[in-house]
């Protein structure tokens, strides 16, 4: 269904901040979301201090990784590499 539509990116994401500095920081120098290789990103992140919440899963040509940010939103991280 998300082929059909053909997106373009992100246009907002709306999560909860109790602590916004930490919240800012977390996805400014911890987090990237656009993924060309999960193995390269999953060690980049691990050097800085954070750990998946899975190991990568695949289905059909997509891979992907779940996290928790330090407000306890979770996310995912993909590549097409599956």
């Amino acid at each position: 269904m998300l082929n059909m539509l053909n997106p373009k990116g992100l246009a907002w994401v709306g999560l909860y901040a109790s602590d916004l500095p930490a919240h800012v920081d977390f996805y400014q120098t911890k987090v990237g979301f656009l993924v060309e290789q999960l193995e390269a990103v999953v060690s980049a992140l691990k050097a800085r201090g954070v750990e998946a919440d899975t190991e990568i899963k695949s289905h059909l040509g997509t891979r992907w990784i779940y996290y928790t940010d330090p407000e306890g939103n979770r996310f995912e991280l993909k590549d097409l590499h599956g």
